[in-house]
């Protein structure tokens, strides 16, 4: 009997929660937002974007540090960023444009 109570709890709770009146959520359209800033070819803006970070994502990883450690601290911060490599997926010390400027090897 306890068995059977449990089971019709267990039934009727969110049967119950369904029931009520929920708020629906906001909608929040991307597309509306793009076309807004960027006018009518505002999708085609961001997947070009969106590519192009990609392929340097991608890119990034064939070119050797030393050569970025000749640029300035500021670019290296912005191309690591947009690679996707700064914070906890940063690279090793040893592989890192800035360790290898500040080291100087």
């Amino acid at each position: 009997m306890n068995y059977l109570f449990m089971v019709i709890f267990l039934m009727i709770t969110p049967i119950a929660y369904a029931s009520s009146g929920v708020e629906p959520v906001p909608v929040f359209d991307w597309v509306a937002l793009l076309i807004t800033l960027f006018g009518e070819h505002g999708q085609v803006i961001a997947a070009w974007v969106s590519v192009a970070l990609v392929i340097w994502s991608q890119v990034r990883q064939l070119i050797p540090p030393a050569w970025l450690a000749k640029l300035p601290n500021w670019l290296i911060d912005v191309l690591e960023f947009l690679a996707a490599n700064k914070g906890k997926a940063g690279n090793e010390s040893w592989n890192d444009p800035k360790h290898i400027k500040r080291v100087g090897t």
